[in-house]
């Protein structure tokens, strides 16, 4: 059998939850049925995902796209024609790519780019969607045809939809009326992540942030884990912090994440510098192995409104 894995973002610099999910569904589709052969489209053909695909001995397939899905800011008027004309050539690619390699089936992962459905659809191949996102509920993205509209394109385009959660197939059901949308949760084996070898690189960052601790054993560690952003709202665990030392509490913060919203970012700094807590927020920024860090920590923290799955809380 081979399958036509499309992911929906180049991923770059960093793994993200989508994505990691992506892998582990590959790696356990491979070990229940040998012989499998898998290729994954992506936008980049360097990077972190890039290497990630490619060390698994899987094709990889790179054609540069525009998600459907997107936050404001990257929405300028005068960009929609060139993102269009884009997205129209990825289609044609992937396209031809079915048509040259023959798939047995197509699957796309995330609800925010739906061109490897199109293009599935357009050469007839089976395909199924795996919505691992509410997109505006979660992430705050703007559907560029609406939400309503693009939700009926993903049942539409699909001859199956896999949610990754109660919640996120209730969401889809809403704008599905009739069909039926399955729940499979994305694959974390925690026994490995309390029981593996703690990378050399990772370590030595955590035991380096260790050192450097000024506040000594009696230190409260907060540790929030994930992208450094609205979304995720740690400017909440700032303010917290601030209210800890008004309380006489000794406590500092860690960010581990990628630094994706430098503007938000900029303010998280300048609150915690009128908070009086500036020395006590450590920004780690994207670490592939957070292990380290919560292992450090006294209290994890989720700081978001609304979670498709949750994987950081899980892990």
């Amino acid at each position: 059998m081979r399958v036509l894995l499309v992911n929906h973002s180049s991923a770059e610099n960093e793994l993200g939850g989508a994505e990691r999910s992506l892998l582990a569904l590959g790696e356990e589709w491979a070990r229940r049925e040998p012989g499998l052969e898998i290729e994954v489209v992506t936008a980049s053909a360097e990077g972190e995902f890039a290497r990630a695909v490619r060390s698994r001995g899987w094709e990889l397939f790179a054609v540069p796209f525009w998600p459907w899905a997107i936050p404001h800011l990257y929405r300028p008027g005068e960009n929609r024609f060139d993102n269009a004309r884009r997205d129209g050539r990825a289609v044609l690619a992937i396209e031809k790519r079915i048509r040259d390699t023959s798939p047995d089936l197509v699957v796309t992962n995330s609800v925010v780019n739906p061109w490897g459905a199109v293009a599935a659809g357009l050469v007839g191949t089976p395909h199924v969607w795996f919505a691992r996102e509410f997109g505006d509920l979660d992430h705050g993205l703007e559907f560029v045809i609406g939400v309503e509209q693009s939700w009926a394109d993903v049942g539409l385009l699909s001859d199956l939809v896999v949610a990754n959660s109660e919640a996120v197939r209730a969401h889809a059901e809403s704008f599905l009326p009739g069909r039926e949308v399955l729940v499979t949760y994305p694959p974390v084996d925690v026994e490995a992540l309390r029981t593996a070898p703690v990378s050399a690189a990772a370590g030595a960052a955590a035991a380096s942030a260790t050192d450097a601790r000024q506040g000594g054993e009696g230190t409260l560690e907060l540790l929030p884990v994930g992208t450094v952003g609205p979304a995720t709202r740690q400017h909440l665990a700032v303010e917290a912090l601030g209210e800890l030392r008004a309380r006489g509490v000794d406590a500092r913060l860690t960010l581990v994440g990628p630094l994706d919203h430098p503007e938000y970012h900029s303010a998280l700094l300048d609150t915690a510098a009128r908070l009086g807590v500036a020395d006590r927020v450590r920004v780690e920024g994207y670490r592939t192995d957070p292990r380290p860090y919560i292992r450090d920590a006294d209290v994890a923290l989720m700081l978001s409104r609304s979670e498709a799955f949750g994987r950081v809380t899980l892990e």
